[in-house]
């Protein structure tokens, strides 16, 4: 059975300009209920060659860039 968690995407699929809108935190969740433990952050980038459709990637660890403004 095909996992979504296991798709890998080709970075150069998804243009050259990525912008990023927005900066969330991802908390952990035990017995499917979620923690105040804040394990990593999600950053939703939208991308022009695909009509500004957008991604989120979580990356674990501490916050790397900052919200954008606007």
């Amino acid at each position: 059975m095909l996992n979504i968690r296991d798709l890998r995407i080709d970075p150069a699929s998804l243009g050259t300009k990525k912008l990023l809108v927005d900066v969330a935190p991802a908390y952990e969740y035990k017995d499917g209920k979620r923690t105040d433990t804040v394990t990593g952050y999600r950053y939703i980038v939208a991308l022009p060659a695909h009509s500004l459709e957008k991604i989120g990637v979580r990356i674990d660890g501490k916050q790397l860039m900052e919200k954008p403004e606007g």
